[in-house]
Order: structure tokens, then sequence, then C-alpha cells
């Protein structure tokens, strides 16, 4: 959906480019909060964990799976009438973050066949989730647009942003297996992570047109601009 056609009106009168602008913002602004947050809880442990998905086994476990059900339902609302493979995408994207979410990752140490089981879940909804937050990055944000609307480095921006996702799955799996004691010893996976996690949320929040919101938000009223410049009496 481009965000500069012409605007359409619900029947409560909401515009439409509006709101899928918001969700865009929502979904970009949880996913970029998430890896300071972890962070900053790291700096106060003094240790960081293995993965994102780890800090379920700590004091953030609420925030973390709070923050993955906000990015799964608001990709499930997603142009949620819109007949587009983009929209269907995102909706596999939400029920996979969903997956994150309520699968979690296996704790350290010996576990059951079960939980094992729920982490083999939670990896594999991890990996779809990226992958189509990489394909949306890469394919349907720079197509969305008329190539007179969407400039050049915008383009490359969209893109960069997907092949950072694509790469840092794609480039975790290999080295996982071509360095296990490495990645095991120390936190690839949440560097990883962390990388993939920002390129996704910058590709929404700048579709979403965070920056031209926030200025409009901060730009004075025209109204209380021209009050100031009446005259007063007395």
């Amino acid at each position: 959906m481009s965000d500069h056609e012409p605007a359409r009106r619900t029947p409560l009168g909401e515009d439409t480019a509006l709101s899928y602008a918001a969700i865009r913002r929502v979904i970009g602004l949880a996913g970029i909060a998430l890896p300071f947050v972890l962070g900053a809880a790291a700096v106060h442990d003094g240790t960081l964990k293995d993965s994102m998905s780890s800090y379920y086994y700590s004091g953030l476990r609420d925030y973390f799976t709070g923050t993955m059900c906000v990015i799964g339902v608001f990709l499930f609302c997603y142009e949620f009438r819109a007949p587009h493979v983009e929209a269907w995408l995102a909706k596999l994207a939400g029920l996979a973050a969903l997956g994150v979410a309520f699968f979690h990752t296996a704790p350290i140490g010996p576990v059951s066949s079960g939980v094992r089981v729920r982490s083999d879940i939670h990896f594999g909804c991890a990996a779809v989730l990226f992958a189509i937050l990489g394909d949306i990055a890469f394919q349907f944000f720079p197509s969305a647009q008329s190539a007179a609307e969407l400039r050049a480095h915008e383009r490359r921006f969209y893109r960069a942003c997907g092949l950072v996702i694509w790469g840092g799955i794609a480039g975790y799996a290999v080295a996982s297996n071509a360095f296990p004691g490495f990645c095991h010893h120390h936190p690839v996976l949440f560097w990883v992570e962390t990388a993939c996690v920002l390129a996704f949320s910058l590709s929404f929040l700048v579709k979403g047109q965070f920056a031209d919101g926030m200025r409009t938000l901060m730009r004075p009223n025209r109204s209380d601009q021209e009050s100031e410049c009446l005259p007063r009496g007395g």
C-alpha cells in the first residue's frame, strides 16, 4: 500500500493511510526499543545473555513476551483487508512473532523432550519471522510506491535492511555449525538478533514516516502562532 495514495475512509471516518502508518510506527518503535532495554539490563547485571529469547528467564520476561505480542498483533492487523501477498505474509509473520512469545527457548542445562520441542518451535518461528520481515523490507516496501514517489536512496535503504536481516539469519546458521564452540560461549546470537531487529524496525519506522510525524507533532500550531501575533488589548 502506497503511503501517498488518495486517502480512503472507514465507515467511522478514519483515514486508512494514517492508520497503516501508525501501525508501522508502533511495530518499529516496539522493535527498536527491545535490544536497548535488554542491553541496559545486561549493563546493570554485568553480563549479556546468549540471545534475546534467553531474557525470558530473567526479570524482563514479561517485557520480552509483551513486546513480541505487540509486534505479533500489529503485524497480523497490518493491511488486514488488503488482498495483497504482503498482507498475508504480514499475518504469517504476526503468528510467528506470537509463537516466539509463547513457545519459549530452552533454559541452560538439561531439559525434557517437551521443553526441547517447544524450543525448536520457538527458533522455527523466529526464523520464519525474520525471513518474512526481510522479504517485506527488501521486496514490498520498495515496490509499494512508484519510482517517482520513492527516491533511489530510500529504495537502497529498504533493500539494505532486508539484506541485513537475511544475511544475519543465514550467517548465524553457517557460523553456529562451523564454529559451534565459539557461538556457544559468546553471545553471537544476541548481536545477530540485534542487527536483524534494528534493521526491520528502522524499515518500518521509515515506511511509517516516523520522522515526518515527529516534525508535525513538534511544529507549532498555526492557530496558536496567529493568536500570539494578534495585538493584546488593554
